[in-house]
């Protein structure tokens, strides 16, 4: 278990204290497990995460207002993560789909230095980039991207 950066603070959300949080591709598929998160040296307890796509919005207890939040703008979030930081192991035999159609399923997750580049099982290869992946339903084992990011980064 390390602790490592999964993203940054990027601005307020609401009144009520919550915030939105640019999580790093690599970690989306994380994120909603969270129980506790590091701002500055301090553990919080984390109350909710909803990914939005592109960036999540994370409910601490800890905060109830606006402005415990304004002082942490750009500023680095981490978490202590029990599994390491592959995407393969959580990927692997996941059914990609943009705009409601399938694109395919991961055979395969590499790491070439940059960035993850995913293989399908139909051949098809693709790197992770920002904003490519719009949410992971870990349940159904199913990722959804941003077909335009997609059609950029598809080889």
């Amino acid at each position: 278990m390390e602790n490592v950066r999964i993203g940054l603070i990027t601005k307020t959300q609401g009144l009520k204290g919550d915030f939105r949080v640019k999580v790093d591709n690599k970690y989306l598929a994380k994120v909603s497990n969270l129980t506790t998160v590091t701002i500055l040296g301090f553990e919080y307890h984390v109350k909710k995460i909803v990914n939005r796509g592109g960036f999540c919005v994370f409910s601490l207890n800890e905060f109830n207002d606006i402005n415990q939040i304004e002082n942490l703008i750009n500023k680095p979030i981490f978490a202590t993560l029990e599994e390491p930081e592959s995407l393969a192991e959580y990927y692997v035999d996941y059914l990609v789909i943009a705009n409601s159609c399938e694109v395919g399923v991961v055979e395969a997750v590499n790491n070439y230095g940059a960035t993850d580049v995913i293989t399908l099982t139909n051949g098809k290869m693709f790197a992770v980039s920002p904003n490519l992946i719009i949410s992971v339903d870990e349940a159904n084992k199913k990722i959804v991207v941003d077909a335009n990011v997609l059609n950029e980064v598809l080889v």
